[in-house]
């Protein structure tokens, strides 16, 4: 079974067992949720053509993000050094603009291929 398959099934079952109320939810329930709301709200945002103001919580700074890695959890970011970071390490996404050419000559050039 796939995850996606995974996830569509655990959603139908928690749909049922709130339509016939038995769902009951335990202590640990808000803090679930608010990790995975975490996930998805970072699934929706990513745009492969856009750049990121983020604060990347280790180091305490705000990040200009040229490129998201979603599969293996990685950012990389513009400045010197140039950085890349855990994704799940930053927060508060803003875009900034569309990457210009300088912008997505320079991620290649010092951080490769394989980014959004």
């Amino acid at each position: 079974m796939t995850d996606q398959q995974l996830i569509k099934e655990l959603w139908e079952l928690w749909e049922s067992l709130a339509e016939c109320g038995q769902l009951t939810i335990g202590p640990q329930f808000s803090i679930k949720y608010k990790e995975l709301k975490k996930q998805v709200d970072l699934v929706v945002v990513f745009r492969s053509d856009m750049t990121y103001y983020a604060h990347h919580k280790p180091s305490g700074e705000n990040w200009l993000i040229l490129g998201v890695n979603q599969k293996t959890d990685k950012v990389c970011a513009a400045g010197w050094p140039p950085s890349i970071g855990k994704l799940s390490d930053c927060e508060n996404f803003e875009e900034r603009h569309l990457i210009d050419d300088h912008e997505r000559e320079y991620r290649v050039r010092t951080f490769g291929t394989d980014w959004l």
